[in-house]
C-alpha cells in the first residue's frame, strides 16, 4: 500500500514535535478552552485550526467550537507545494514554507478572527521545509538545503547564518539554548548550542532508525525520536550542556509517524498505523527515565498513520485521516485520556500540515 506522509507542524506547530503553534500554558484539566467570539452569527471559536493544502498552495482557516462544532472562516494563498505552516509565538504573524517555490510566505494574523493576510514572499535557499522558532520569537531555524538561521523583526525574516547538512528533522530546547538535528542522510543526531543566530556543535550520537520527527520534553531533559518503519519511540537523555546521550527504545506499534508530548510532560500521543488501521497510541512518560509506556489506542479506521496536532494548552488533539481527507477532534482530560467529539471536518484534500492556536492567543 502506498502511504502519503508530509512534514507537519504545530507550533509550530508541529510530528515527534512541539505541541501547538505558540501560546501555551494553561490548566490541561478541562476538555476544551473557554470559547471566544468569532465573527459571523452566534458561533464562538475555542480554537483556530489552520490546514495547509499543498495542491492548492493555500491555508484554510477553521474555527472549532467548545461544543465540537466546525466553521470555515477564511482562506489565504501561499505558493507552490506549501509544505509547513507555523504561527509566530506572538500570534501576530504566520509563515508557510513553499518547497517548490523556494520561498516562505509571510502572513499577518488577526488574533481575534484567526484570519491571515499575506504580506510578502521571502526567497530562501533550496526546498524549504521544517521551521522552528526560538522561544524568544526573535529568531528561527529553517531546513532549506541545510539549516538556515534567521533573525525576526516585525515578522520579517533575515538570514544570518547557514550550516550545510542533509537533515530533515529538528527541535529547539525549551531554554532556547540548544538545537537538535537529525533525519535523512544523517546516521547521527546532532546537538548545537545556539549562540545568537549562530550554531556551535556540541556533540553527535548514533541514531536508531529513520526518525519521523524530533521532540524535546517540556522539562528539557529528554529528546524523543520515532522510528518510522520499526514502530519504536527512541529516547535520548539531554545533558545540562546540551549533549545528547545514548539511545534507548520502546516498541509502540506499526508505522510510527509522529509523537506529540503533552505540555504536562506526563503523557504523549503517537501517530501509528499499518496496512489495516490508523491509530493514536496513548503513552505514559516516566519523569525519571523518560521511558514511554503504551496505555492504549484510539482507533481511527484508516489505513495510514494520521497527521496529529495538539493545542498549546494540551486540551485538544486533532487527527487527520489521509484516506478519508477528514479531520477528527478529541478533548484531553487531566489524565491524558481522549474523548472524541462527534462532529468531524471534511477537508476535501490531503493536508501537508495542521496548526492549532487557541482563541484569544
Amino acid at each position: 500500500m502506498q502511504r502519503r506522509h508530509f512534514a507537519m507542524s504545530i507550533l509550530a506547530g508541529g510530528s515527534l514535535l512541539t505541541a501547538g503553534c505558540g501560546g501555551g500554558g494553561g490548566d490541561p484539566a478541562s476538555v476544551a478552552p473557554a470559547p471566544a467570539p468569532a465573527p459571523g452569527g452566534d458561533f464562538q471559536a475555542a480554537a483556530f485550526v489552520y490546514v495547509a493544502n499543498p495542491d492548492s498552495a493555500s491555508v484554510a482557516v477553521y474555527g472549532f467550537g467548545a461544543d465540537g462544532a466546525w466553521k470555515a472562516l477564511s482562506t489565504a494563498q501561499a505558493e507552490a507545494f506549501l509544505n509547513f505552516f507555523a504561527v509566530h509565538p506572538s500570534g501576530q504573524f504566520a509563515y508557510a514554507t513553499n518547497t517548490a517555490a523556494d520561498s516562505i510566505s509571510l502572513f499577518e494574523r488577526d488574533p481575534a478572527a484567526g484570519s491571515l493576510r499575506r504580506i510578502e514572499s521571502l526567497p530562501t535557499r533550496v526546498r524549504p521545509r521544517r521551521m522552528r522558532f526560538h522561544p524568544s520569537g526573535e529568531s528561527a531555524f529553517v531546513f532549506s538545503g541545510g539549516i538556515a538561521s534567521y533573525s525576526i523583526k516585525d515578522g520579517v525574516l533575515q538570514e544570518e547564518g547557514f550550516v550545510a547538512m542533509d537533515g530533515t528533522v529538528m527541535d529547539v530546547h525549551p531554554s532556547g539554548e540548544f538545537l537538535f538535528v537529525g533525519g535523512n542522510g544523517l546516521n547521527q543526531h546532532l546537538s548545537f548550542r545556539i549562540d545568537g543566530t549562530s550554531l556551535v556543535e556540541v556533540n553527535a550520537v548514533t541514531g536508531i532508525g529513520l526518525p519521523a520527527e524530533f521532540a524535546v520534553a517540556p522539562s528539557g531533559t529528554f529528546l524523543y525520536t520515532g522510528g518510522r518503519s520499526d514502530g519504536r519511540v527512541v529516547v535520548h537523555a539531554i545533558g545540562t550542556d546540551g549533549s545528547i546521550g545514548a539511545a534507548t527504545s520502546v516498541a509502540v506499534d506499526g508505522y510510527l509517524q509522529q509523537v506529540l508530548i503533552h505540555p504536562s510532560g506526563q503523557f504523549a500521543y503517537a501517530s501509528t498505523g499499518d496496512d489495516e488501521l490508523g491509530r493514536i497510541a496513548i503513552l505514559d512518560l516516566d519523569f525519571e527515565t523518560g521511558t514511554p509506556t503504551r496505555r492504549g489506542f484510539e482507533e481511527l479506521g484508516s489505513e495510514n498513520s494520521p497527521l496529529l496536532a495538539m493545542s498549546p494548552s494540551g486540551r485538544l488533539l486533532f487527527a487527520a485521516d489521509f484516506n478519508k481527507k477528514t479531520l477528527f477532534a478529541f478533548g484531553i482530560d487531566k489524565t491524558g485520556a481522549l474523548t472524541r467529539f462527534e462532529q468531524s471536518l471534511d477537508l476535501g484534500a490531503v493536508p501537508s500540515d495542521i496548526c492549532v492556536v487557541e482563541a484569544g492567543k
